[in-house]
């Protein structure tokens, strides 16, 4: 929940959304809802559902959960964006978002939060998927495929780290970087707020 507070209701909103925070003590889990483009989102998605015992739904097929149920989302990420956040967060109560992109777990955490438009109560975790050129389509094919081949250049004209390397063999050949350990920090969150549900 994002507030301005720029006059007497925005000061109000601001308390609004106070109470709405602290409301939300105990965290119960519904769900993993997701939205996925190459099939890298969704092996994030269903593999953490199996981990923590969650059905597992697409964004578009979410008819049977109701308005405000409390869900974990995972999206991939374009241009810092993580994709059917915006669609969810009108129906459903997402104080967990996971996205999956390009770059490094962790590394474009504050970008990705600005431009999805995350509050700062929304807890944010990114993980690494995949390149897979040939099953994007339409405008997205196009603008990775200029973005692949100016990263290619730019890695290719410096003096590279270890992980660099990589990003590198990403770009050029693609492929996946799916880690089902990026998933622990997700799944000790939710620990973490069962833990407190019983405090």
């Amino acid at each position: 929940i994002q507030c301005k507070c720029m006059n007497h209701s925005g000061h109000l909103e601001i308390i609004i959304c106070r109470k709405r925070m602290q409301k939300r003590k105990k965290i119960m889990i519904e769900a993993v809802v997701y939205t996925s483009n190459t099939g890298e989102t969704e092996k994030y998605a269903k593999t953490f559902a199996v981990k923590a015992g969650f059905p597992c739904v697409k964004l578009e097929e979410t008819s049977t959960l109701e308005k405000g149920a409390h869900i974990i989302y995972f999206g991939w990420i374009f241009a810092d964006t993580i994709q059917g956040y915006d669609k969810a967060c009108r129906k459903y109560d997402i104080p967990c978002v996971c996205g999956v992109g390009m770059s490094t777990a962790g590394t474009k955490n504050r970008e990705i939060r600005k431009a999805t438009g995350l509050g700062e109560e929304v807890v944010l975790f990114s993980l690494r998927g995949g390149l897979h050129m040939d099953r994007l389509k339409g405008i997205h094919r196009l603008i990775l495929s200029a973005v692949r081949k100016a990263n290619i250049r730019q890695l290719e004209g410096k003096e590279r780290t270890a992980q660099e390397e990589d990003d590198l063999a990403l770009w050029k050949k693609g492929g996946s970087r799916f880690d089902e350990n990026a998933l622990l920090p997700v799944l000790g969150w939710y620990q973490s707020c069962l833990k407190k549900n019983h405090e």
